[in-house]
């Protein structure tokens, strides 16, 4: 994939988008003074390439929530990737490089799951090496991720 480049006006569009994201294409056109079809050719442009995305998502700063996160090592990262994506607790995680394989963000209404979704899923698992949970005190800047958690499909929680 060729990648695309992205000038000052790009990024002045992108940037009002980010804080304002029903903005009007007249309006940012205004903003960086550029005509409203040049504007709009330029965010199909980067929503064509994949660079700017549109989604849905909870703001988790805002809401009534625990939430851990999760490093862990393995050497069957495929295998913990199903169980990232088959749990609707798991709000957020990413591939790291060093000791850990992955970082996992996981999320519950009760203080208490926080431990048992991480025993169910992790701890338990012969295929991971090593387990270590914090709990997130306090975010500091919007946390807008996708809406999973009322998803209740995963055993997790079932399992008494």
């Amino acid at each position: 994939m060729e990648s695309l480049h992205i000038d000052e006006i790009d990024r002045k569009i992108i940037n009002i988008i980010e804080k304002d994201p029903i903005t009007t294409h007249t309006v940012i056109a205004k903003k960086v003074n550029r005509s409203q079809p040049s504007v709009t050719m330029r965010i199909k442009k980067l929503e064509e390439s994949g660079i700017l995305k549109h989604s849905v998502g909870l703001d988790y700063s805002n809401m009534e929530l625990y939430l851990a996160k999760i490093d862990l090592q393995t050497n069957s990262p495929t295998e913990i990737l199903r169980v990232i994506n088959d749990c609707s607790h798991v709000i957020h995680a990413y591939r790291t490089s060093g000791t850990n394989s992955f970082s996992i963000v996981i999320a519950s209404f009760e203080f208490k799951d926080l431990e048992r979704i991480v025993n169910y899923h992790f701890r338990n698992n012969p295929l991971i090496k090593t387990t270590s949970m914090e709990i997130i005190t306090e975010i500091l800047s919007d946390f807008v991720l996708p809406i999973r958690l009322y998803n209740n499909d995963c055993e997790c929680l079932k399992q008494k």
